[in-house]
């Protein structure tokens, strides 16, 4: 054999080797996805009532040519871009939408950041000094666990989440010196991870980053002032959304002060990490935003011994530290000293503590590679101790399992398999056969088994999330056609659609049900469902509704609700007021009122969207909610606005007999065609909100707050144009930040390359 030769089979074995590799996560990945491949979407709950609602209308803004910042199909209209969650300025999610359209995006976008999972924390256990099977083992199992296939249900927390392993990669190159490179991907990593919209999620990320660069032996100001900037920078490329967020918080609805700690994690869910469901039962307290947690006992076994020898402690150290103080926090209302800080700024400006423990996980995958590799070192050098050690686990975990198969259950089960898995992997590596090389062959072959024996299994064991067919999620709703015949026109569900979605859980007794309750629930308008048939509603769900809408939301009065449009009032059973017309609904065949159509009920007394009237009050904020909610309807006549200290009321002119006809409405745009008998005011039952400007035929008018909710533009006498255009400063503003930032990333990365370049021509091999 030729010394070429010689020199190209090392090189074809090991493209061989990581082809083989690649395939086997295929492999896992399409058993873990199966249902994708039969041509089955992810239905969960907060997808077909959230997510997939929202991508249709970020599909019919682009269809449009518009920038999707404002909904006006949710709470008399609100801020989409804004809602961090909606993803709207995510690139993966727009491109998702483009090509795949709004239910399979979903899926496909979930799939992406599967595969963004694997790879990241495989390229942070690599940085780590973990060996490339081990790194890609590390990967595979955290990207492939069941935590991560049902996180699919809540995408924004996924999609975040699957950008923790590029970000600390970023911050492991930079503690090696000042670099470019590592610095564009640091701000590229914690730009897309602030537009998944998972507030939470990044602040944790930020947590951590910052601690694995204080950790540092170079000189400290470096790496932690590089990783400082480039998480600025982050937030600046991000800033098109986080701008117009900001501007957002301060005008919906604030959470009351214990919000903070609302679904806080428990022991009891910190050993879901091990035996996929609590043992505990449910209460009123219990987290129920993630349904599992499972990465696997054999998987957790593995990250923890990677602090077992001293050269690998020292580089798991910080991530080991970070994890657990992400997970002490997750812990909330369950640990006084995390409930605490949870109540200082900026943590309590967020929800969910369990979030934290989610992203605490993502921290410490990539120690297991540390572990596989520690374990490998101990089967080729055999240790005396090994071998005892090897039955005395196998020992434990028989007498483990013993008991605990008595306690049954899905915890149960899980806790079970975690402990024959770990016992037998202790067994086998202290009596494998052979030399030291082939012992660690051996070891390595063993845990990669056991660990995707583990994943295999538990996707079995903990079932899968909801999928259903595109055609199910698509169906149209028959009384969407109903309401149709009257554009313009708003309607009312109640809020009876949140109870029915929680009463439905994914356990695989109801998962029959769940399927049928997904296919019914665009016809019934469930969550934000009826975004797809592009019908406005006084109600939402997801984003936080405006402060003063929500207010008299709760008093449930006729007359808002008049005033607001709602010619339609979606209920199951009886109508919500008297005098309401049954228009349709109520299918008599279904066996259960849960999977019935709902009642469609008729209004008369609704007001007309747009109005003109030639009487006006200056009011305050009480007084224009008093006249809103008043049942002898004054609003018909007066328009109660409220003016800045010194600011006259417009001229009027008393008179009847104006009209107001809309002509066109679009997402961030509204033409209305006025006829006016003398100098009034339209009045227009949309939110107002910063940012919506009005022009009456082509020139600049003033825009008030009408009514508490609503938006007047002030008119004289004959035909007019308004126009209502909505256009953000917060928008503007953020949009330059962000220009701003690509630009010096753009530049940045041309210098890079250029200086490449001249390195090479500079010294040609």
């Amino acid at each position: 054999m030729s010394s070429a030769d010689v020199q190209r089979s090392p090189r074809r074995l090991r493209i061989a080797r990581r082809a083989l590799g690649a395939l086997a996560v295929l492999g896992a990945a399409a058993w873990a996805y199966r249902p994708v491949l039969s041509g089955e979407a992810l239905a969960g709950r907060d997808i077909f009532r959230l997510f997939i609602p929202d991508a249709a209308f970020l599909a019919e803004c682009l269809s449009n040519g518009e920038l999707p910042l404002w909904n006006p199909y949710l709470w008399l209209g609100h801020p989409f871009a804004a809602t961090v969650q909606a993803q709207a300025f995510y690139p993966p999610r727009v491109l998702a939408v483009l090509v795949f359209g709004p239910v399979w995006a979903i899926t496909v976008e979930h799939l992406l950041h599967v595969a963004l999972a694997v790879a990241g924390t495989a390229a942070v256990g690599r940085r780590l000094g973990g060996s490339r099977l081990g790194s890609l083992l590390a990967g595979s199992a955290f990207g492939l666990s069941v935590m991560y296939a049902y996180l699919g249900n809540e995408q924004n927390m996924a999609n975040a989440l699957a950008w923790t392993g590029p970000l600390l990669a970023a911050v492991l190159d930079l503690r090696r010196g000042p670099r470019p490179s590592a610095l564009l991907l640091l701000a590229a990593s914690a730009g897309a991870s602030a537009l998944c919209g998972s507030p939470e999620i990044l602040l944790a990320q930020g947590i951590a980053a910052l601690l694995v660069s204080v950790w540092s032996r170079k000189p400290r100001p470096k790496p932690v002032a590089g990783t400082a900037l480039g998480l600025a920078w982050g937030a600046a490329l991000a800033a098109i959304a986080l701008v117009p967020a900001a501007e957002l918080a301060g005008q919906v609805e604030q959470p009351p002060a214990d919000a903070a700690l609302a679904w806080s994690a428990s022991l009891p869910d910190l050993a879901t990490l091990v035996s996929g469901a609590n043992p505990a039962p449910p209460d009123a307290q219990a987290q129920r935003l993630v349904i599992t947690l499972h990465l696997g006992g054999l998987f957790c076994a593995l990250t923890a011994l990677a602090l077992a020898g001293r050269a690998r402690r020292r580089r798991a150290l910080p991530f080991a530290v970070a994890g657990l103080l992400l997970a002490l926090l997750s812990l909330g209302a369950n640990f006084a000293p995390s409930s605490f800080a949870l109540g200082l700024f900026p943590f309590r400006l967020f929800r969910f503590p369990v979030k934290y423990l989610v992203a605490a996980t993502a921290v410490l995958a990539p120690l297991a590679a540390l572990g596989f590799d520690q374990l490998v070192a101990w089967a080729r050098r055999r240790p005396r101790w090994l071998r005892p050690a090897g039955v005395g686990l196998f020992a434990a975990s028989l007498v483990a399992a013993a008991r605990i198969a008595s306690t049954g259950g899905q915890a149960g089960l899980g806790a079970l398999l975690a402990a024959v898995l770990v016992g037998l992997a202790g067994l086998l590596l202290g009596f494998l056969p052979g030399r030291p090389r082939a012992r660690a062959q051996a070891a390595r072959a063993v845990l990669v088994g056991l660990t995707a024996l583990e994943v295999l299994l538990a996707h079995n064991l903990f079932g899968r999330p909801l999928y259903a067919t595109a055609e199910a999620l698509s169906t149209p709703s028959r009384l969407a056609e109903l309401m149709r015949a009257e554009p313009w026109t708003r309607f009312s569900r109640g809020s009876e659609h949140r109870d029915e979605a929680e009463a439905l859980t994914e356990s695989a007794s109801q998962r029959e049900q769940l399927k049928r309750y997904v296919r019914l629930s665009r016809e019934a308008f469930v969550g934000n469902r009826h975004v797809e048939e592009r019908l406005s509603s006084i109600e939402g769900e997801g984003p936080r509704a405006p402060r003063r809408l929500a207010s008299v939301l709760a008093d449930d009065e006729r007359a808002l609700f008049d005033f607001a449009s709602v010619a339609w009032y979606v209920r199951r059973g009886e109508a919500p007021f008297s005098g309401l017309e049954r228009a349709g609904g109520d299918d008599d065949d279904a066996d259960e009122a849960l999977f019935r159509i709902p009642n469609l009920y008729r209004s008369r007394t609704a007001f007309p969207r747009a109005l003109v009237v030639h009487r006006a009050v200056a009011a305050s904020e009480a007084e224009a909610r008093a006249a809103l909610l008043d049942p002898s309807r004054p609003l018909r006549e007066y328009a109660f606005l409220e003016l800045d200290p010194g600011e006259p009321l417009p001229s009027l002119t008393d008179c009847a007999g104006s009209t107001a006809s809309i002509e066109e409405a679009m997402a961030n745009r509204m033409v209305v065609d006025v006829e006016a008998c003398g100098d009034g005011v339209l009045v227009v039952s949309d939110s107002w909100f910063p940012g919506w400007q009005a022009r009456v035929d082509s020139a600049p008018a003033p825009l008030y707050r009408a009514d508490y909710l609503a938006r007047a533009v002030p008119v004289s006498a004959g035909q007019h144009r308004v126009e209502l255009v909505y256009r953000p400063r917060s928008f503007v503003a953020g949009a330059a930040i962000t220009s701003v930032a690509l630009f010096v990333m753009g530049g940045l990365a041309f210098a890079g390359r250029r200086r490449s370049r001249s390195s090479s021509s500079m010294n040609p091999r």
